[in-house]
C-alpha cells in the first residue's frame, strides 16, 4: 500500500476561512517514490453549533466538483511533438525491438505515432511530427507531467509496454509565439530598425512568400514569424543565435577605431591585398601545431604564430556543454523499464532512447485561426552516409594503470560496427601522451550515430585495460543549426598553411543556414554588404581598410564567414572531453583533447589536416676548442710555482655522453692550447626550439621514453690531478637559441658579456641555428654560492657549428684530431716544452723542472762533491804513502 504525507490548513472559524491552494504531494511506499498527487486539504473545527461549516461544492454524477476558487485556471493549449526516432534499443523479453511506436500522453489526451517498419534498417519514424490540443493550467505549478510510452508491435497483435519516460516539468518547452514576436518587434523599433512587417515586405519587394509551410489562411502570422525568426529550432533555453536588431561583432577587437558610416562605405569596396617579404622565410615555422600552441596560451611555442597576426582557435570544454547538447533539433529521452531501485544502477533500467522534442504554446481564446505549427519544418529523417574524421591530439591527467605509477596509453575509436584499436601508436610510461593521430571512418546516420573515443593501457602479457572513454552523438551535431560538423575559422584563407578545410564555402553555408532558420536568403549589395534576418552587415565592421592578408579569399566569402560567426555557429575549436570508465562512471579518468569533422559523402570531401606531431631534425653540433686564457691556477709545483693541468669538458644538457679534451699540463700563465673537436649528434625541433632525447630509463627497459630539453651547450674547465679528484675551475652554459655574441679578442672578454650578468647590462643575442657557424671568446665563471658575485675564472676560444645530417655527411670530420681530420683540419697544438706529465715523463721532469730551476745548485753541488771526494781520497791515501817513504828511507 502507498501513502500520502499531506499538509492541511486548520480553520477554527469557518466564516474566516481563506481559499486553500492546490499543491503536489509525493506518494511513497516505504522509502520508494510512487508518484505525486495534486490536491488540497482542509480541516474545520466542528464542536460548536454557532459556527456554520461552508457549503459543499456541487456534485455531478455522485462526485463533488472542485470549487472554482481552488481549481487552477485552464487554457486551450497545443502540444507539438517532434517524433524523430528511437536509439540504442536493447532486447525486451528476449526479443529484439523491431517495430516500436511511441505514445505521448498529457492532461488525459493520448497521441500515438505510426510504428517503425524495421528499426534495424531505419530507427526513425515515417512521420516526424504530431500535435494535439488539450486544456492545461496556465500556472506552471499545476502543469501535469508529460508521459512517453514505448510499445513494441509483435506478432499476433501483441503490443507489450517496453518502458516509459516522464517529463515532470514542461517549462522549458513552453512558448508564446505572439508575445515573443511582440518583444522582438518592440526592441527593433526602439533601436531604430523600423517596423518589422514593413521591412519584411520591403526586402521581398512586397511578395510575402509562405515561410515554414504556413497555410494560406494564416496571413496574420506570415510576416510575424519570418521577421522574428521563430522556427522549430528555437533552442530549448537558448535560441538559435539568430541576430535581430543591433549586432555585436566578435571581431570588434580587430576593427577598433576603423568603423565607417554607411555613406563612407562603398558597397563595391575591395581593399587591396598586402603581403610580407618575410612571409616566405617564416612559412616553415608555421604549421597546425603553431596554431594549437597559440590557442592554448603557450606564449613561447605560439610566439611566431601570434607575431604573424593569425587568429587562434577556440579551446574549451566539451562542445555539447557550450551549445546546449545540440538540442535545437531533438534531445534523447531514456526509456526506463521497471521500477526505480536504489540497489540497481540507473543505466541498467534504460532499454533505449526516444529522440525528439516538444513545443507547448497557447491557442487563441476567441477561437480564431491558430498560429502556424512550430515543428512541421523538420529536415528529412532518411538515412545519410557520412565521412567522419576524428582528430586525437593528446590526453592528459590520465589515471595510472601500471604498478610503476604510469600507463602505456593508446587511442581507440568505435563507430557502429567499426572498431580501431591503434596499439602500434602507444606511448610508453606516460600520463600525458601526445598522439597527433587522425582516424577516418564511414557511417550511416541514424544507424551509426554514437562515436566512442577510448584510451587503453597497452600491456604485453595480459589484456589491455580501458582507462576511459567519451561518447559523441554525431547525429545531433550533424542536424543542429549550430552546425557542429566542422568548426568555422575566424578568417577565410584560400591558400597557405591555414587553408579553408570545409566542404562548403562560407556563402553556401550562410544560404543553407538561412533556409534552416526559415529566413529569406541573404540579400547582397555588392560584395561588402549583406542583409540577413533584417540586419545589415558591412565588411568594414570586421576588417581594417587596406589590411588584407595575401592568403585571404574574396570579400563576399569573408563577410559571409563573419556573419556566421556572429550568429553563434560552431567555431574552429579544440575540445577537452572528460574520460570516464564504465566500471567507475562517477570518477574522471583523464581528459582527451580532440575535435571531429563530419562531411556528407554526397559532397566533395577536402583532405584532412596534418596534425602529425612535429618530427625532430637530425642535426650535428661541432664545437672546436681552440684555446683557453687567464685560467685560474689551482696547484703548486714542487718548485713552488702556481700552475694548472688544464682540460676542457663539454656536453649538451640532457645527453649523458660527455666529451673532453686532452690535458694541457703545467700551464703556468693560465693559457691552454687544444685544437680539439667535439661532435654531438642530436634531434632538434625548430618550431619549439627544443632538443628531443629518447632514452631508456633502465638498461632492461624495453621502450624508450622521450624528453624535451632546451638546447644548452655546457663547457667546463678542469684541473687534472692524478692521486685525487680533479679540481673544477669554471663553467660556461650557452643556450644555442639565445647565446651572447662572442668577443674577437681575449683581452676584451668579461662577465658583462653574459646574458644574465650581475649589472643587468643588455648584450647582443644571437642564435646558432640562424648563424650556423660562429667563432670567438667567451668567459667562464665559478658560482658555487649564488649569494656571492660571480668570479671570472677563465676565457675560452671556441668555434661552434650546426649542420644538418646531409651537410654533416657531405663535410665529414672526426672527433678530437682523428681521421677524417677535415673541415677544418686540426693540427696538434703548439704547446710549450714544459707541458708534460711528470708521472709519465721523468727525464723531461729532470730537464725542465729540476735542471731549469736548480742548474747552478746542481753544478755547485757536483763541484763540492768532487772536492770532498778528492779530500777523502787524499786523506785515505796519505798514511800509506807516508809509511812507504819511511820504510824506503830506512831500508
Amino acid at each position: 500500500s502507498s501513502g500520502i504525507n499531506a499538509e492541511y490548513g486548520v480553520e477554527i472559524f469557518a466564516e474566516a476561512a481563506m481559499a486553500c491552494r492546490l499543491n503536489w504531494f509525493p506518494i511513497v511506499r516505504g522509502t520508494t517514490n510512487g508518484g505525486e498527487i495534486l490536491a488540497a486539504f482542509e480541516l474545520y473545527l466542528n464542536d460548536e453549533e454557532d459556527h456554520i461549516l461552508p457549503s459543499l461544492p456541487p456534485m455531478i454524477d455522485e462526485t463533488y466538483q472542485v470549487a472554482a476558487a481552488i481549481a487552477p485556471e485552464m487554457q486551450h493549449t497545443r502540444i507539438e511533438a517532434l517524433t524523430w526516432g528511437v536509439r540504442n534499443m536493447k532486447k525486451f523479453q528476449l526479443s529484439a525491438i523491431n517495430n516500436p511506436s511511441i505514445e505521448i500522453e498529457c492532461g488525459g489526451v493520448v497521441k500515438s505515432t505510426n510504428k517503425i517498419k524495421n528499426a534495424k534498417k531505419n530507427p526513425n519514424f515515417d512521420t516526424s511530427s504530431l500535435f494535439f490540443d488539450v486544456y492545461l493550467p496556465i500556472e506552471e505549478l499545476y502543469m501535469p507531467p508529460l508521459n512517453i510510452r514505448l510499445l513494441d508491435h509483435r506478432t499476433f497483435g501483441l503490443k507489450p509496454l517496453v518502458g516509459t519516460h516522464t517529463i515532470q516539468s514542461l517549462k522549458e518547452y513552453r512558448r508564446d509565439p505572439v508575445a515573443q514576436y511582440q518583444a522582438i518587434r518592440d526592441k527593433m523599433l526602439i533601436e531604430g530598425f523600423g517596423d518589422v512587417d514593413s521591412e519584411y515586405e520591403m526586402e521581398r519587394g512586397g511578395r510575402a512568400s509562405p515561410v515554414g509551410g504556413f497555410s494560406s489562411n494564416a496571413s496574420t502570422y506570415k510576416s510575424l514569424f519570418d521577421s522574428a525568426s521563430i522556427t522549430f529550432r528555437d533552442t530549448v533555453g537558448g535560441g538559435t543565435g539568430t541576430s535581430t536588431g543591433t549586432r555585436k561583432s566578435v571581431y570588434s577587437w580587430f576593427s577598433q577605431g576603423s568603423q565607417q558610416s554607411d555613406e563612407e562605405s562603398d558597397s563595391a569596396w575591395e581593399p587591396p591585398f598586402f603581403g610580407d617579404e618575410e612571409e616566405d622565410q617564416l612559412v616553415d615555422d608555421l604549421d597546425w601545431w603553431s596554431k594549437y600552441y597559440a590557442s592554448i596560451g603557450d606564449e613561447m611555442l605560439g610566439r611566431v604564430y601570434n607575431e604573424r597576426g593569425y587568429e587562434p582557435m577556440e579551446y574549451f570544454e566539451e562542445l555539447e556543454l557550450r551549445f546546449g547538447n545540440f538540442k535545437d533539433l531533438a534531445e534523447s529521452y531514456p526509456i526506463w523499464h521497471g521500477k526505480h531501485d536504489d540497489l540497481q544502477p540507473e543505466l541498467d533500467r534504460a532499454v533505449g532512447y526516444f529522440k525528439g522534442t516538444f513545443r507547448i504554446y497557447p491557442l487563441p481564446a476567441d477561437g480564431s485561426e491558430p498560429p502556424p505549427r512550430m515543428l512541421q519544418n523538420a529536415p528529412s529523417n532518411e538515412t545519410i552516409e557520412l565521412k567522419v574524421r576524428i582528430y586525437v591530439i593528446k590526453a592528459k591527467d590520465l589515471q595510472p594503470q601500471d604498478p610503476n605509477g604510469f600507463s602505456d596509453p593508446y587511442p581507440a575509436v568505435k563507430l557502429g560496427k567499426t572498431k580501431i584499436r591503434d596499439r602500434d601508436n602507444y606511448k610508453a610510461k606516460c600520463l600525458e601522451p601526445m598522439f597527433g593521430l587522425v582516424y577516418e571512418l564511414d557511417c550511416t546516420i541514424p544507424l551509426e550515430s554514437e562515436l566512442k573515443v577510448q584510451i587503453f593501457d597497452y600491456d604485453y602479457l595480459s589484456g589491455d585495460d580501458l582507462i576511459g572513454e567519451t561518447k559523441i552523438d554525431l547525429e545531433n551535431r550533424y542536424l543542429s543549426t549550430h552546425r557542429g560538423v566542422c568548426g568555422l575559422p575566424k578568417r577565410y584563407y584560400t591558400s597557405g598553411a591555414y587553408k579553408w578545410r570545409d566542404s562548403q564555402t562560407p556563402k553556401e553555408i550562410l544560404e543553407e543556414w538561412c533556409a534552416s532558420q526559415v529566413l529569406s536568403p541573404p540579400m547582397w549589395s555588392g560584395n561588402c554588404r549583406v542583409k540577413v534576418a533584417g540586419v545589415l552587415y558591412l565588411l568594414s565592421d570586421y576588417e581594417v581598410k587596406g589590411k588584407v592578408h595575401k592568403d585571404w579569399g574574396p570579400a563576399d566569402e569573408r563577410l559571409a564567414l563573419y556573419v556566421l560567426l556572429d550568429n553563434k555557429l560552431v567555431p574552429e575549436h579544440i575540445e577537452q572531453r572528460t574520460l570516464y570508465n564504465p566500471l567507475r562512471p562517477e570518477i574522471a579518468q583523464g581528459v582527451i583533447e580532440m575535435f571531429v569533422d563530419i562531411f556528407p559523402k554526397c559532397r566533395e570531401i577536402p583532405p584532412p589536416i596534418n596534425i602529425t606531431p612535429r618530427a625532430p631534425q637530425d642535426l650535428e653540433l661541432r664545437a672546436i676548442i681552440w684555446n683557453c686564457s687567464d685560467v685560474v691556477l689551482s696547484d703548486v709545483s714542487i718548485t713552488g710555482e702556481m700552475m694548472s693541468d688544464i682540460y676542457v669538458k663539454g656536453w649538451l644538457k640532457g645527453q649523458d655522453k660527455k666529451q673532453r679534451t686532452d690535458v694541457h699540463y703545467r700551464s703556468l700563465n693560465g693559457e691552454g692550447n687544444f685544437n680539439w673537436r667535439f661532435i654531438f649528434p642530436f634531434e632538434y625541433l625548430p618550431a619549439e626550439e627544443v632538443m628531443v632525447i629518447k632514452k631508456r630509463e633502465h638498461f632492461y627497459s624495453i621502450d624508450k621514453h622521450e624528453e624535451k630539453h632546451e638546447c644548452v651547450f655546457c663547457v667546463q674547465i678542469w684541473d687534472n690531478d692524478i692521486f685525487q679528484s680533479d679540481d673544477f675551475l669554471g663553467v660556461l652554459e650557452l643556450n644555442l637559441n639565445r647565446m651572447p655574441k662572442p668577443s674577437k679578442f681575449a683581452k676584451t672578454v668579461s662577465l658583462d658579456d653574459l646574458i644574465d650578468n650581475d649589472k643587468g647590462k643588455e648584450v647582443q643575442v644571437i642564435s646558432l641555428f640562424d648563424q650556423k657557424n660562429i667563432k670567438g671568446w667567451w668567459p667562464s665563471y665559478c658560482d658555487y654560492d649564488p649569494s656571492i658575485p660571480r668570479e671570472l675564472t677563465g676565457k675560452i676560444e671556441m668555434e661552434l657549428e650546426v649542420l644538418t645530417k646531409e651537410d654533416a655527411e657531405a663535410k665529414p670530420a672526426g672527433r678530437a684530431r682523428d681521421e677524417p681530420n677535415e673541415n677544418p683540419r686540426l693540427k696538434p697544438p703548439d704547446r710549450p716544452a714544459t707541458s708534460f706529465s711528470w708521472f709519465t715523463s721523468p727525464w723531461k721532469s729532470i730537464r725542465y723542472i729540476l735542471w731549469a730551476n736548480y742548474k747552478w745548485y746542481i753544478i755547485g753541488g757536483l763541484i763540492l762533491l768532487l772536492i770532498i771526494a778528492f779530500i777523502l781520497i787524499f786523506m785515505y791515501s796519505l798514511p800509506g804513502g807516508v809509511a812507504d817513504k819511511l820504510l824506503n828511507k830506512f831500508t
